[in-house]
């Protein structure tokens, strides 16, 4: 109850720095890496203002700057907002004004689809040069479990969407309980097919880190193509699928047609 998100993945650096991290693309990042990435956001994000219950947007495509995102607003003591970069742009200004962001952290290819805001804009794909100045060791602040983690929105399709506060202590027993129902741990892979705005991502990402796991993220582009996550699924060895079910279906009409495709084993959370 005394442990917050990024501790649980900051544990698993300190056993096994060299095991991989993230798959995506052709990046191979490593915990130590990963470690050292989000570091340096966290010590830039903290000279910005960026402390316990400071909310901090993130609007960015899948993959390793997803993660390292995340990661770096954790442990610089704040809580994260998923902004998916593709809903409307009045549906973001509404979500991002409601939770109060001074920060925003995006990619420069993005920045046409945001709408116009007052929270300053880091994008860490062209900024990261500057980011990367930062200090990469571990950051230092009055964090506890009981500070806010991040704040996820409903759909809305009942009205206006509503954000959801979501503290490390219950986010933590609830990802536990998870990777020791299924039994996942470090030799596991799990495919982060969630899209960072839906609340299933935080197991793939966090509940992955948190079991010393890698996390296989598909391709921008070929996200909801079956074939893509059958490749990978095959190519990475993926052990861990989390999904809605329809989702599930997909993969599976997908690899009876494609036996040879067929995953060996595969958990289904």
């Amino acid at each position: 109850k005394d442990v917050c998100l990024h501790q649980l993945f900051e544990a698993h650096v300190r056993q096994q720095p060299d095991a991989i991290a993230i798959l995506y693309k052709d990046e191979r990042i490593s915990y130590g890496e990963l470690e050292k990435r989000s570091n340096q956001l966290a010590h830039y994000l903290q000279a910005l203002g960026v402390g316990p219950e400071v909310t901090v947007g993130i609007s960015v495509e899948r993959g390793t700057e997803m993660v390292v995102g995340v990661l770096g607003v954790l442990k610089a003591g704040g809580a994260y907002v998923p902004v998916d970069p593709h809903y409307p742009k009045d549906r973001v200004a509404f979500m991002l004004k409601d939770t109060h962001v001074p920060i925003l952290l995006t990619q420069q290819r993005l920045l046409d689809e945001l709408p116009d805001m007052d929270a300053r804009k880091i994008c860490l794909d062209t900024e990261w040069a500057s980011i990367s100045q930062h200090s990469a060791t571990p950051t230092k602040s009055d964090i506890t479990s009981e500070i806010l983690a991040y704040v996820i929105f409903t759909s809305g399709s009942t009205g206006q969407p509503k954000g959801i506060c979501l503290r490390h202590t219950g986010v933590v027993n609830n990802l536990l309980d998870l990777n020791a129902s299924f039994g996942v741990g470090t030799d596991d892979k799990v495919m982060a097919i969630s899209a960072l705005s839906f609340d299933m991502n935080v197991y793939e990402v966090l509940g992955t880190l948190a079991a010393g796991g890698g996390i296989v993220i598909p391709e921008a582009a070929k996200q909801k193509d079956p074939a893509h996550w059958a490749e990978l699924v095959h190519k990475h060895q993926v052990t861990v699928w989390n999904s809605a079910p329809p989702l599930l279906e997909m993969l599976v009409d997908y690899t009876e047609a494609h036996p040879e495709l067929h995953p060996k084993s595969l958990k289904v959370t």
